[in-house]
C-alpha cells in the first residue's frame, strides 16, 4: 500500500537533471496506512527531529480503527520516503526507500469535519531528551555511568570512561544500536572546568545534555536514524552544491539559473563588523578576575562609524585557559550566523543535518560553504516531494580569529 503523485521534471543537485518519481510510505505500529500529508522536520543534534502526519479516516486499516487509536498508549510512526528509479514505481515498496524518521507520536488530533487525524512527535531522541542524569546519573537506567564517581577521581579523570564508551553505554540503555567512532579521552579531563561539573550535574540536565557536550568536545557529530545511534567525526569532504548559473548582476532583470526553485540569501549587518567578545571571571585560586578576548576581523566592509559588536559574558571559577577556550567557542557561535541562506527545491536524500552546503555561481560573498540548521521535507498529494533548507555561516571575508 503506498500514496503517489505524478512525476516531477525537475533538476535536484547532483542529479542530472532525471525525471523524478517520488514515493512515500507512512506506516502506525507497524501497519502502512495511506496519508494525505506528512512533514519530517530534521535538524542538528541540538533537538530532536519532528514529524507531522495527516491520515483521512476513511482509510484507517480494519483493525486499527479511530477509536483504537484515540485511545492507544504508543503509537510508533516510520516514514520512508524518496525518488523511485524503477520502471515500474508502482512496484516500489517502502523497504527500496530511505526511512526519513521513526518515533513515537506525542499529540493526535482528531478533526471530525474534515474527517483527518493528525499525528504529531519526535524521533528517539526523545528517549534521551526525557531522561534526566541527575536521579543516581545513570544507575538506575543500568548503564553503570556515575558522574559524581567520576568526579571523585581527580580532575585529570585518567581512570573515567572515554565519550564513546559513554554514548555507547547510554545508547544501548534506551535500546538503540550505537555506532561509535573510537575516542580515547577520558570524560574526567571535560570536568576539570567547574561550569562543566554544574551544567552535568544540574538538576535540569539530561542524558542528551550529556551526550551533545561530548560531541562537542570531541568534535563529532551527533545524531539517530531509526533505532540507531551515530557519534562520529564531521564529514565536510564532500558539499552539498547549490550551483547558481547566471551571476546576480549580469543582465539587468535577468533570472539566475539554479538548481532550486526559491533562494534567499541574508547577511546580519551587525555581525559584519569586527566582533569582539569578553569573557570575563574570577580564578577561586589565585584569588583574582580574569579577562580573555577574542576578536573576528574582516575585510573588504566599509566602516559605518558605529563601531564593532562587542558581545560581554560572565562565568564564574575558570582558569585562564578555559575562559580563552569559551571565549573563542562563543565567538565562533555568533559569527556563524553573519551570513544565511534559505532555499526550497525538490527534495532528495543526499542532504542531511549534518551536511556542507557549498553555493557557486553568484560573484559575491554569498559563494561560500554553509553548515545545515533545519532541513524541512513535505509529502503532500498536490505539491509533490519538496524540501526547504536553512543554513548558516560567518562571511568568507571573515578573518582568522585571533
Amino acid at each position: 500500500m503506498y500514496s503517489s503523485y505524478d512525476p516531477v521534471s525537475a533538476n535536484i543537485g547532483n542529479t542530472n537533471n532525471k525525471v523524478r518519481t517520488p514515493r512515500g510510505f507512512v506506516s502506525i505500529n507497524g501497519t502502512q496506512v495511506f496519508w494525505k500529508r506528512a512533514t519530517i522536520n530534521n535538524t542538528r543534534y541540538a533537538a530532536a527531529s519532528t514529524f507531522s502526519v495527516t491520515i483521512p479516516i476513511s482509510t484507517l486499516p480494519k483493525n486499527m480503527p479511530l477509536a483504537t487509536l484515540l485511545t492507544t498508549g504508543k503509537i510508533t510512526v516510520q516514514i520512508n520516503a524518496g525518488n523511485s528509479t524503477a520502471t515500474n514505481p508502482n512496484t516500489v515498496t517502502a523497504s527500496d526507500l530511505p526511512m526519513l524518521i521513526l518515533g513515537d507520536a506525542d499529540d493526535i488530533a482528531y478533526d471530525p469535519k474534515q474527517s483527518l487525524i493528525t499525528l504529531t512527535g519526535r524521533d528517539y531522541v526523545s528517549y534521551f531528551i526525557e531522561n534526566k542524569i541527575n536521579n543516581n546519573l545513570f544507575n538506575t537506567a543500568g548503564t553503570g555511568i556515575d558522574i559524581r564517581g567520576i568526579l571523585s577521581l581527580g580532575v585529570d579523570g585518567v581512570q573515567s570512561p572515554s565519550s564513546s564508551e559513554i554514548i555507547s553505554k547510554i545508547a544501548t540503555a534506551r535500546n538503540l544500536t550505537p555506532f561509535v567512532t573510537r575516542t580515547a579521552t577520558p570524560f574526567g579531563a571535560y570536568l576539570n572546568n567547574p561550569q562543566n561539573q554544574y551544567t552535568m550535574l544540574s538538576t535540569n540536565s539530561t542524558e542528551w545534555d550529556l551526550m551533545t557536550f561530548l560531541a562537542r568536545e570531541e568534535g563529532f557529530d551527533l545524531f539517530v536514524l531509526g533505532n540507531n545511534l551515530y557519534f562520529q567525526p564531521k564529514d565536510e569532504s564532500n558539499p552539498y552544491r547549490i550551483v547558481m548559473d547566471t551571476p546576480f548582476f549580469s543582465t539587468p532583470g535577468e533570472i539566475p539559473n539554479s538548481n532550486v526553485t526559491e533562494i534567499q540569501f541574508k547577511r546580519n549587518m551587525r555581525l559584519s563588523k569586527d566582533i569582539i567578545v569578553n569573557v570575563y571571571t574570577y580564578d577561586v585560586y589565585k584569588n583574582k578576575q580574569l579577562l580573555s578576548t577574542a576578536t573576528l576581523s574582516h575585510n573588504n566592509v566599509t566602516d559605518d562609524g558605529v563601531g564593532d559588536a562587542v558581545y560581554n559574558f560572565v562565568f564564574p571559577s575558570l582558569t585562564q585557559a578555559q575562559a580563552n577556550n569559551k571565549a573563542r567557542q562563543l565567538l565562533l557561535d555568533i559569527s556563524q550566523h553573519e551570513m544565511e541562506i534559505d532555499f526550497t527545491m525538490p527534495a532528495d536524500e543526499i542532504i542531511t543535518a549534518h551536511s556542507v552546503i557549498s553555493v557557486i555561481g553568484t560573484n559575491t560573498a554569498f559563494d561560500q560553504n554553509y553548515y545545515v540548521n533545519n532541513i524541512m521535507r513535505e509529502l503532500d498529494y498536490q505539491t509533490g516531494y519538496l524540501m526547504t533548507v536553512n543554513a548558516k555561516n560567518q562571511s568568507p571575508y571573515t578573518l582568522q580569529a585571533q
